[in-house]
Formats: C-alpha cells, structure tokens, sequence
C-alpha cells in the first residue's frame, strides 16, 4: 500500500465501537492497532507495515455496552 510492504486487514462489523486486529506480530495487544473506518461506520480497516503472509491474527471487537470479544476472520 502506498509502496510500502505489508498486509491489509478490513472487517465489516456494524455492531461495533471498535475492532482491533492483533496477532504474533504485534504481541497479541489488544489496544496497539486500531481498524480506521472506511466508507461507512460499519467497514473499518489497517494497513500495518511489516505484517507478512502467514501472520497469525484475530480481530477484538469492542461493542457499545462495553462488551469485547475476540473473533477469527470470518473470512479466513
């Protein structure tokens, strides 16, 4: 993306506050990267830099009423 290397994350998830992605790239950090909204308050994505192929990752997804939950890609 823009020249630089790395993966791009996207999820659609209208429920959502929030939608994090974390993995072994990252320490599995809940907070450190943060899904920006593309298009529609629904979509979000990120793109950080230096995330290879075959990184391991999973999205926390922080609901208004304060509920979060970790979840697989659903299209994985």
């Amino acid at each position: 993306m823009n020249g630089k290397a790395g993966t791009f994350f996207a999820v659609w998830a209208p429920a959502a506050k929030k939608v994090h992605v974390m993995g072994d790239f990252n320490g599995w950090s809940h907070t450190k990267h943060v899904l920006k909204p593309r298009g529609s308050p629904a979509s979000g994505g990120l793109h950080p830099r230096g995330v290879g192929k075959g990184a391991l990752y999973k999205y926390l997804d922080r609901q208004p009423s304060g509920h979060k939950g970790e979840k697989a890609d659903p299209a994985a």
